[in-house]
C-alpha cells in the first residue's frame, strides 16, 4: 500500500506498478517536466488508484500493456498534458469512476489502444483541444453518466470500434462530437449546462 505521500519534482514516474493488488491512495503526485507521468500501471492487474491529487505530468494516470481489472476512483487529475491514458491493449474490466479531470493542455482522456474499460460519473472540464479522444485501435469502451463541460475544441472524438456513449452530458465545447467511426450505442445523452458553483475556479459542486 502506498498511502499519504507527497511525491514531487520528478522527471520520470511518480510510481510505476508492474505487480497486482496494490493500493495507491491519498497521495500528491506533482511532476516537474513534460516527460513525467504520475501513477503508471504496466502489465498490472487488480490495483486501486484512489483519492490522489495528480498534476503537472505528460500523462497524469497511465494504464498500459494489457493491464486489467484496475480501479481509478475519486482522483483530482488536473493541469497535465493528458489526464488519463489507456494504451497498448490495457483496460479489460477497468473502471475509471468519479474522477475530476480538468485543465489538461491536450486531452482529458486519451485512449489510443484501450479496450473494454468503463468510464462513469467523471467530470471532464476545460481540457484543450479534446475532452475525450478515442483512437482507432480502441475497442468497446463504455462512457456512462459523465459530464463534459467547456473543453476547448471537441467534447468527444471517436475513431474506436464499439464505443458505448450513454447518459452523458456534453456541453459548451466548440464542437460536441467529431466521430470518424459511428458510436456503437448512443442513448439518452444530453447537452445541458450542469451549472456548477464555479467551474472556472474548479468548484464542481
Amino acid at each position: 500500500r502506498f498511502d499519504g505521500n507527497r511525491v514531487v519534482g520528478y522527471t520520470g514516474d511518480g510510481i510505476h506498478i508492474a505487480g497486482s493488488r496494490n493500493r495507491v491512495t491519498r497521495n500528491v503526485f506533482r511532476g516537474s517536466s513534460g516527460a513525467s507521468r504520475g501513477p503508471v500501471l504496466s502489465n498490472s492487474d487488480k490495483n486501486i488508484i484512489a483519492s490522489n491529487w495528480i498534476t503537472r505530468h505528460h500523462r497524469g494516470v497511465a494504464i498500459a500493456n494489457t493491464s486489467s481489472t484496475n480501479t481509478v476512483f475519486g482522483n483530482e487529475i488536473y493541469s497535465n498534458v493528458t489526464g488519463v491514458v489507456l494504451a497498448n491493449n490495457a483496460g479489460n474490466n477497468t473502471r475509471i469512476i468519479r474522477n475530476r479531470i480538468y485543465a489538461s493542455t491536450t486531452n482529458g482522456i486519451l485512449i489510443p489502444g484501450g479496450l473494454y474499460a468503463r468510464f462513469q460519473n467523471n467530470v471532464i472540464y476545460g481540457n484543450t483541444p479534446y475532452g475525450v479522444r478515442i483512437d482507432g485501435a480502441s475497442l468497446s469502451n463504455r462512457f456512462i453518466n459523465n459530464i463534459l463541460l467547456s473543453n476547448g475544441g471537441v467534447g468527444l472524438t471517436n475513431a474506436g470500434t464499439g464505443t458505448w456513449w450513454e447518459y452523458n452530458d456534453s456541453f459548451g465545447h466548440t464542437n460536441e462530437y467529431r466521430n470518424t467511426v459511428a458510436l456503437y450505442n448512443s442513448n439518452a445523452n444530453v447537452s445541458v449546462n450542469p451549472v456548477f458553483s464555479n467551474a472556472s475556479a474548479f468548484n464542481f459542486h
